[in-house]
């Protein structure tokens, strides 16, 4: 969905709120969402209530136009709706711990009129009053009279339900729209040709199926990759290339974490850059003990700042689905749990070989229609290297060990998929050593012109993240500019998926 015009929503809380999906607390029996002790509405949530209340006034806008804004059941990929809406987030600095109310509930038997056994319910809701702002984003296919009729609506109808409890009178909210005039001026930022690290701000989680999902019937346990791959990203920006764009802390780069990077087995927080003890063992043929300050080490996962030995801090959401009843609006046949991330920032870097335009607002990932994957645009600054130190000191090191003092020797730090056929042609020099492992990437193939499906490919690749030696008898001048080059056009097969992309391994010694 192209962004045509930008809202901001503001919802006013005229009962207590019992929103769910989000969060699960076991002194009660429901608690409405929050992050970090802040209420939330997540975006599913207020979409879904919505456009519940735009077909209750289907009299008013018409059918055509709320499937335009809604979309349709059943046709995920092909009508997904005008209509987005970000995570809603509270105003005012409210907490959970204060701004709340206690509501407590019981069943009744339908067969004796007495109070159902054990049926007590204790729920923890938003406080009435409180109030919540995001944005409200409009597709492209809504012309303007379509929006100007929304908006009038929504001006007019200001108050609808959201929530469990609705019965009973719980959920009632009243909603305030504000034209960002400046937002829709500013939809597209204009680049010169180059490469460029872009960070985007979540505005709500984003979810993409791990590979393997595909073979599942049920999915009661949806699982979500922690990056957002170069192929989704390619299709939104409609650029030469992308790299995957992995969370980051602050407005800097961020790689997984290099294979040579370990950690104490019971400390998550503290990370050992292994590489010149690895390397010394393997060259010199003798024993890395795997241990530190008296503690076993083990393969550090996740994700670092590129020049800083820091994990990036993973923001895990976890979102409850179900499906209702269109007429009796009951639980219909099936629910799922859905696995979903959100950091500070996504970061990747954007390479395209001509003057270009990057989008402000994109939409990615899986459960578009539910309100995943908005993203806003925050920085984009050109990208500049810093190898020449690394490059130096790394070779300093191995031409102490091998005797080899006019070569110069190269640690390449793989940050996306590699596809490897001939790695030595690849990379333009001698292997020495590797430090890599296996990953799977699903790839969709256009449709089989029979069923309409999209298939389904699985490539094995290098995965994110290996650490690769590579000897080059040149001077360091002159492996610097191919390097350079390697940069701009990826190493090995499918880069046009965003593979091959690399960094040079930060020496910090």
């Amino acid at each position: 969905m192209n962004v045509k015009n930008v809202y901001r929503i503001k919802i006013t809380a005229k009962s207590p709120l019992l929103v769910g999906g989000r969060t699960r607390q076991v002194r009660y029996h429901g608690i409405s969402s929050h992050e970090q002790d802040k209420w939330i509405i997540p975006a599913s949530s207020i979409k879904g209530a919505l456009s519940e209340h735009l077909k209750n006034n289907v009299d008013q806008l018409g059918q055509a136009l709320v499937k335009k804004l809604c979309g349709e059941e059943g046709d995920g990929r092909t009508n997904e709706g005008s209509m987005r809406l970000s995570d809603l987030k509270v105003v005012n600095s409210v907490d959970v711990k204060s701004d709340h109310v206690i509501r407590t509930r019981v069943a009744v038997s339908n067969l004796s009129g007495s109070i159902s056994p054990g049926a007590l319910a204790i729920f923890k809701c938003v406080k009435p009053g409180v109030q919540f702002e995001g944005l409200l984003l409009l597709g492209d296919k809504l012309n303007d009279d379509e929006e100007r009729a929304f908006i009038r609506f929504l001006k007019e109808q200001r108050e609808f339900y959201i929530g469990k409890n609705q019965t009973v009178g719980m959920g009632r909210v009243e909603i305030e729209l504000t034209e960002l005039k400046e937002e829709k001026r500013e939809l597209r930022r204009k680049l010169d040709p180059g490469m460029y690290v872009v960070v985007f701000e979540p505005l709500s989680p984003f979810t993409s199926t791990e590979v393997g999902f595909e073979t599942l019937e049920k999915k009661y346990f949806v699982s979500s990759k922690t990056y957002i791959p170069a192929t989704a990203m390619k299709k939104v920006l409609n650029v030469k290339r992308v790299t995957h764009f992995y969370p980051s802390d602050t407005e800097e780069f961020s790689t997984p974490m290099p294979s040579t990077y370990l950690r104490p087995k019971h400390k998550d927080n503290r990370l050992y850059d292994c590489i010149f003890e690895l390397i010394r063992s393997r060259l010199e043929k003798k024993a890395f003990l795997m241990s530190k300050d008296g503690e076993r080490l083990v393969e550090a996962r996740g994700y670092k700042p590129l020049y800083r030995d820091q994990s990036v801090k993973m923001t895990e959401v976890v979102n409850f689905h179900i499906k209702l009843n269109e007429c009796s609006k009951n639980v219909a046949e099936s629910f799922w749990v859905q696995k979903s991330y959100k950091p500070a920032y996504w970061v990747g870097l954007v390479y395209h070989n001509e003057p270009f335009t990057l989008p402000k607002y994109v939409i990615v990932g899986g459960g578009r229609s539910k309100g995943y994957g908005i993203m806003r645009l925050r920085e984009c600054s050109k990208y500049v290297h810093r190898w020449r130190d690394s490059v130096e000191k790394f070779s300093n090191f191995i031409q102490g060990i091998l005797n080899k003092p006019t070569s110069t020797y190269v640690p390449f730090l793989l940050t996306t998929h590699y596809f490897c056929v001939d790695p030595e042609k690849d990379f333009g020099g001698r292997i020495v050593e590797s430090f890599a492992s296996i990953d799977y990437f699903r790839v969709y193939d256009p449709s089989d012109g029979v069923s309409g499906k999209k298939k389904v490919k699985i490539m094995e690749t290098v995965a994110p993240g290996s650490v690769v030696i590579v000897e080059y008898e040149k001077s360091l001048e002159e492996v610097l500019k191919i390097l350079e080059e390697m940069k701009k056009n990826g190493i090995g097969d499918h880069t046009e998926l965003g593979f091959g992309d690399f960094e040079v391994y930060p020496v910090s010694k």
